[in-house]
């Protein structure tokens, strides 16, 4: 779910006044049994919760799909992937580098994409404490109250999920994993195509009201003192594979500040947009892509697991899906 918020986040991002290096804890250590149990639940009720590569396989066609993570921390592109894509016909991701430059270049003319011009500011949305919060973690990324001020609200929650040393990273020049995918396919002469367009994750930002975004916004000031060490510990699940359990340890987080309901609702409002309309919106260049392929798919993990993810979605369109245990992951 990261890629689409950070595309807008990193290409609009000024040149960042830090000198911070992370060092996280692993919040894993620190949950209470009944969060773990809450956890464990929630990765069994989640097909395909578990990996991050796999292949698809209906007849002739065939599809690699590896699950990224938008992070300077996720690691190198596993040799697995990079022998997939030297094979491959071409690569699929959500949004290419050269989609991600064009937005770039236009939020040089057009603030209006992240900042909301005309109508009300956040500090007429948020409560003095929540107001006090968000501009105490933004004045170390040098962006001042009164800029803060006139953020979307997604923009302003994303911004408090990314530690500082994570943007750091970016914005100097380290590249998150997904985009070490899409070099290596250049590298090989393959084509590669987006699955949507800057515009197209544009409109789905624009298409959540704004009480939702604030929702979303105060979500994510609860958990700000933990960004970092949420942010790194979902890097290191990532790594050892534990996709389903990336999302069941936010859910346990957030539940420690909101009822459960609360937190299943927020679930709804943003993970339909984010993840869901996606998958499904995605389904037809993919299902395009495996008639010539072999096809190689690298999209955000999450997109993957789940009764609405890619893969039992292939599985329902009639493909065998087989997962390709990498390095470092765990068998189940």
């Amino acid at each position: 779910m990261l890629k689409p918020i950070l595309i807008f986040l990193f290409a609009a991002m000024p040149a960042l006044p830090l000198a911070a290096q992370c060092d996280p804890a692993d919040i894993r250590d620190d949950l209470s049994v009944e969060e773990r149990h809450a956890i464990a639940r929630q990765v069994a009720d989640w097909p395909y919760g578990v990996g991050r590569a796999f292949r698809a396989i209906r007849g002739d066609e065939r599809l690699f799909l590896f699950g990224t993570f938008h992070s300077a921390a996720a690691g190198p592109v596993p040799l697995v992937v990079g022998d997939e894509i030297a094979r491959a016909q071409s690569l699929f991701v959500e949004v290419t580098s050269d989609q991600t430059a064009a937005l770039q270049a236009r939020m040089q003319t057009d603030p209006g994409l992240i900042m909301n011009l005309t109508g009300p500011g956040l500090n007429t949305d948020l409560t003095t404490d929540e107001w006090q919060a968000l501009t105490d973690a933004l004045q170390p990324m040098g962006l001042q109250p009164e800029v803060a001020d006139h953020l979307q609200p997604w923009f302003a929650a994303t911004m408090m999920a990314i530690p500082p040393c994570e943007m750091m990273q970016q914005v100097g020049g380290t590249k998150p994993l997904d985009m070490k995918v899409e070099a290596l396919a250049h590298e090989a002469g393959i084509p590669v195509a987006g699955l949507e367009t800057a515009q197209d994750v544009l409109g789905m930002f624009d298409a959540m009201s704004r009480g939702t975004q604030i929702d979303f916004l105060r979500s994510s000031l609860m958990s700000v003192e933990m960004a970092e060490d949420v942010f790194m510990t979902a890097a290191r699940q990532y790594r050892e594979g534990r996709i389903a359990e990336v999302q069941a340890l936010a859910n346990a987080i957030a539940s420690r500040q909101m009822p459960p309901d609360a937190v299943a609702a927020m679930n709804e409002a943003v993970m339909e947009p984010l993840l869901e309309q996606r998958n499904r919106n995605w389904m037809k260049p993919i299902l395009d892509a495996a008639t010539p392929g072999p096809a190689v798919i690298a999209v955000g993990a999450l997109h993957l697991g789940g009764e609405a993810g890619l893969l039992r979605l292939l599985e329902r369109e009639g493909f065998d899906i087989t997962r390709i245990i990498l390095d470092g992951e765990v068998s189940e």
